[in-house]
């Protein structure tokens, strides 16, 4: 990165850029003559937009979103090489950027919120079925339910990390789709279950169909985006979940009272499973598989919309399997402490999702009216997710802090719900573990925006999405039968798990600002520097990266 100084104040210019390479054709090669150039040359100004330097933390700042680079090298000598892209091809303004960002959005969000919407309500439809006779129909007793419950996350752990190799080596849009249309089959199949074997097939099965879909939302998430537009897309389709609850909660109500041979809970899983089917066949054609091969744009706007997330440090159309990337993966200390917050954070929401509506069933509601009352916990979680991911993408560096933030309410939830209070007052407190939701997408847009490198990427994902499994299969068995209609061990598990979470927030932030300061130093010490192809650098060799926390 090149660091520039202009009467419109400090800024940073990538090397590679078209305004790097304006002033190599200006015979701006060093620091001081781009200042020079700059002011000599105001078209430049005016042509190429200079974002200002925030803080020193701040990530890559391209020229202009949308424009193509010129693949431009400072060796240590001061001399400057350039390869022979024709820059002039792919001049566009930011209405142009803006355009191609539209379209995007609206070709690939729907998609994906959908998507997750369905992959929420089909895994948690289990809860709404357990107040509508499927334990006493399969026979179920003592903590088979935990772990029908459970046992979906043994199949998702089992084929989370071939999925995310998958992803890498087909089309992704196509494979998201064909699992989609499994994982339909496997829900409506499920009305057919008349024993608890029979569920924990079907459910370990489902798990597996069900574990591309996370992982492959990062990927397409970090193909099709900025670090700065990351977290809040991921927050929209994240989101999903929570309307997904809302959905599921007015599908059981309404089946809840259809007087047929098969029992409302096999309703459920029927309508949900079929409609995921037919959903699956959407994404299988609509779904694009990469920016070079979208259909939905023009190949000026495929450009632009490749040159928007190059520019930006984390795109890239390389997909190939790095063993190096994944060894570095695997050694890096960030997806420790992402690993250990994703598995904390799941633990007490997997058990609040497969419980609450028998949490709710013991503060006194019937089991019609418990499918209602869920509904403003499903609101607030809405809100929570794309209101901190809006926010984690409008400011660089609050990240963590908003993690810590989301998990303090359920800390307080859970210890009024520990204490024992009214129903009234237990009800609030329920509500207040909703925000807990939000800071899984919180992490997978730090995954998102702090790493570089297709497989290292993916790698990391897998990890957190292995936590992930972990706790929701740890969550569930906290909620001991014995212990109904209070689960007091559960709610102060709860407690314990997100204290744990903002005590390695803080900590995940303090390393990577040490890091951002070490790197700072050493670059502000090299005359120049060495620019890696995009495809080649990795978040921990990529000059001038800067960690987002």
């Amino acid at each position: 990165m090149q660091r520039v100084t202009t009467d419109k104040g400090l800024g940073y210019t990538e090397p590679g850029s078209p305004i790097a390479s304006s002033f190599r054709d200006k015979g701006c090669t060093s620091a001081t003559n781009s200042v020079r150039c700059l002011r000599r040359n105001r078209k430049l100004l005016r042509k190429y937009k200079l974002h200002q330097n925030r803080d020193d933390n701040s990530e890559i700042t391209q020229p202009l979103l949308g424009m193509a680079s010129t693949d431009i090298a400072k060796s240590h000598d001061g001399t400057t090489t350039t390869s022979n892209l024709d820059d002039e091809s792919f001049n566009v303004d930011n209405a142009a950027a803006r355009r191609v960002l539209r379209k995007i959005d609206l070709r690939v969000i729907p998609l994906l919120f959908i998507t997750y919407n369905l992959n929420f309500m089909d895994k948690t439809i289990l809860s709404s079925a357990s107040v509508f006779g499927l334990s006493s129909d399969t026979g179920l007793k003592g903590q088979e339910y935990s772990w029908v419950s459970s046992i979906f996350y043994f199949g998702y752990f089992f084929w989370e990390y071939p999925t995310t190799f998958l992803i890498q080596r087909l089309r992704v849009g196509q494979y998201v789709g064909v699992n989609t249309v499994l994982w339909g089959v496997v829900v409506a199949v499920t009305a057919a279950c008349t024993d608890y074997g029979g569920l924990l097939i079907v459910r370990f099965l489902l798990g597996v169909a069900e574990a591309t879909t996370s992982p492959a939302f990062v990927f397409i998430t970090s193909t099709w985006y900025t670090r700065s537009e990351i977290p809040f897309r991921t927050g929209i389709w994240f989101a999903g979940n929570s309307l997904g609850g809302v959905f599921s909660s007015f599908i059981a109500y309404g089946l809840g009272h259809v007087e047929h041979p098969l029992h409302p809970w096999q309703w459920m899983f029927i309508v949900l499973g079929v409609a995921t089917f037919l959903w699956g066949v959407v994404l299988f054609f609509f779904l694009p598989n990469s920016i070079a091969s979208a259909s939905f744009l023009t190949p000026e706007e495929r450009g632009i919309a490749q040159q928007r997330v190059h520019a930006s440090g984390t795109g890239t159309e390389k997909h190939a399997f790095a063993s190096a990337e994944a060894i570095e993966a695997i050694l890096d200390p960030k997806t420790w402490f992402i690993f250990s917050m994703s598995l904390l954070t799941q633990i007490p929401n997997s058990g609040t999702q497969n419980f609450g509506n028998l949490v709710l069933k013991g503060f006194g509601f019937s089991s019609l009216d418990s499918t209602l009352v869920v509904l403003p916990a499903s609101f607030i979680s809405f809100a929570s997710i794309t209101g901190a991911g809006w926010l984690a993408g409008k400011y660089s560096n609050i990240t963590t802090h908003l993690v810590c933030i989301v998990v303090i309410f359920p800390i307080v939830g859970s210890a009024i719900i520990y204490t024992g209070a009214g129903r009234g007052v237990k009800l609030f407190a329920y509500y207040l573990l909703s925000t807990g939701s939000t800071a899984l997408p919180l992490l997978l847009s730090l995954v998102g925006s702090n790493l570089k490198g297709s497989t290292k990427k993916m790698t990391v994902t897998a990890i957190l999405f292995l936590a992930y499994c972990a706790g929701n299969v740890i969550g569930p068995q906290l909620f001991k039968m014995d212990e109904a209609p209070h689960y007091n061990t559960a709610f102060e598990a709860i407690m314990i798990c997100y204290a744990l979470v903002v005590f390695l927030a803080m900590g995940l932030r303090f390393y990577l600002i040490t890091v951002n300061k070490r790197r700072s130093k050493e670059e502000a010490s090299i005359h120049g520097h060495e620019e890696l192809a995009q495809d080649d650098a990795t978040d921990s060799t990529a000059k001038g990266f800067r960690y987002r926390c």
